[in-house]
């Protein structure tokens, strides 16, 4: 816990909360510059000890919320009993994913993750089993697809965020496994990619699963023999699959290779002061085109501000027919791009809508096939 005093100590606010539980959370430190405020702490709330930074340019520390539910079994519904739940975001600037917050599952599959930002958010059930798990990982409400997962942006305390998992069947009686590194290749040289979770099927059954460390390296094990497909999904690339036969020998080598970043991405942190949405470049353009635009911490339309508004960038045809939603969240404020591929539509003027709360602002775009 932590008071703040905005008189130089003649008077403290109440008491704030910043971190799980005293054994989980120790040797806090605070510092004050200017009117920023920082906050480290080691942290084990993930089961590995780790250094926690949270810092407000304001003096007072972003809130936090709960959001809690239940966890159960897609085929079955009934409840899981152990696990993890993981809150965790994309950092669009660094490419990587970063747990906000997590928990255990408690029996009768009930969670609270007690300390979750006002930031999108995926929340992801993870399995802790020893030796074959029982389900893999799942993001919520219920895929291992990181673009069909519902995202959340707390700005209140939420329950009943209750999911379902995908089971694993796999009786673990074979010891053979596959194992392999994640790159991505949008640099030269290519480089290791953390987090991605490759999962092996057969058929309709999931088998076992792999997640890629800081290394890029990732193994399923406990295989059992058979034609399997391999789903690589790394939040923020492209989904990647591959086909390989497991017999009597391990594979070794099964490599995955994702492009660049796909979607939505974070290119400045800086805020800036005004919404503004840039004209597409190229235009014309045949068959994609870069969009960007900024939004600003605050806003004259909205005596709130912007940054816990929805964000809409949506494509319309001359008819005024909508043609594709790029970007449909809340985001924090920074400037963004997309890439729009029109390569399914035909040549003709196109028009880009960005809409933020009351705020909308349009741009021309000229298509040429």
């Amino acid at each position: 816990y932590y008071k703040l005093s905005a008189d130089g100590g003649t008077s403290w606010g109440s008491d704030a909360r910043l971190t799980l539980n005293s054994e989980s959370q120790t040797f806090p430190s605070v510092g004050v510059s200017g009117a920023s405020e920082h906050v480290c702490w080691t942290d084990n709330r993930s089961g590995n000890y780790e250094i926690f930074y949270k810092r407000n340019p304001s003096g007072n520390l972003s809130p936090t919320f709960t959001i809690s539910g239940r966890v159960s079994f897609l085929d079955n519904g009934q409840p899981v009993n152990q696990g993890l739940v993981k809150a965790i975001r994309y950092d669009r600037i660094t490419n990587n994913v970063i747990t906000v917050d997590s928990t255990n599952i408690l029996p009768g599959g009930y969670y609270s993750l007690p300390g979750v930002p006002p930031e999108t958010t995926y929340i992801m059930y993870y399995p802790d089993d020893e030796g074959v798990p029982a389900f893999v990982p799942t993001y919520y409400r219920s895929t291992i697809d990181w673009q069909q997962a519902d995202k959340i942006f707390p700005t209140q305390n939420l329950t009943d965020i209750n999911g379902q998992v995908i089971r694993i069947n796999n009786n673990g009686s074979s010891n053979l496994y596959i194992r392999g590194k994640c790159y991505t290749n949008n640099e030269q040289p290519i480089t290791p990619l953390s987090d991605a979770i490759i999962y092996a099927k057969i058929s309709n059954d999931f088998i076992n699963f792999g997640i890629s460390d800081s290394s890029g390296s990732y193994a399923s094990t406990k295989l059992l023999p058979g034609n399997y497909t391999l789903y690589a999904f790394r939040i923020g690339h492209e989904n990647l699959l591959r086909n390989v036969t497991l017999s009597s020998n391990n594979l070794d080598s099964i490599s995955f290779y994702f492009g660049p970043p796909i979607g939505i991405n974070q290119i400045n942190q800086t805020i800036p002061l005004q919404v503004n949405l840039y004209q597409n470049y190229p235009n014309p353009f045949n068959p994609a085109t870069k969009i960007t635009f900024d939004i600003p911490d605050q806003s004259g339309i909205s005596a709130k501000g912007i940054n816990n508004m929805l964000t809409e960038l949506i494509i319309y045809d001359v008819l005024g027919k909508e043609t594709a939603i790029l970007v449909n969240e809340q985001l924090q404020p920074g400037t963004y791009e997309v890439i729009w591929d029109a390569g399914n539509y035909p040549t003709g003027v196109y028009f880009c809508k960005l809409k933020i709360g009351e705020y909308l602002q349009s741009k021309k775009m000229l298509l040429i096939k």
